[in-house]
């Protein structure tokens, strides 16, 4: 089901039927009005709530990064334990970039 019609011919008659069919009208425009606005304000929380996490992910990048593992060397004498950490730690670096870059942050 759609909206009725409105002609604008019909506009200067006035008639009940075409106020009825202009009353339709608003009240979806009135309904739509307040989707957009609903969802402008949800997708700003949205790019916020993206922003924070960002920093927050940004902040803990370089809390790892700061970390020394040199103790944790020398008790596991682990390359690929080693390997695998500072891998990940790359790739979180990375991670605050690319998220930034998709909601273009300045």
């Amino acid at each position: 089901m759609g909206l009725p019609t409105l002609e604008f011919s019909d506009s200067y008659l006035d008639s009940p039927d075409f106020r009825e069919r202009l009353q339709c009208h608003e009240i979806e425009l009135e309904r739509t009005n307040k989707f957009i606005k609903e969802l402008l304000k949800d997708g700003s929380l949205l790019i916020g709530a993206l922003r924070k996490l960002s920093s927050e992910t940004s902040d803990g990048c370089q809390c790892l990064g700061s970390y020394s593992l040199t103790c944790f060397i020398s008790l596991t004498r682990s390359y690929y334990v080693v390997q695998t950490v500072l891998e990940f730690e790359i790739q979180l670096l990375q991670l605050p970039g690319f998220r930034n870059h998709s909601i273009a942050l300045p």
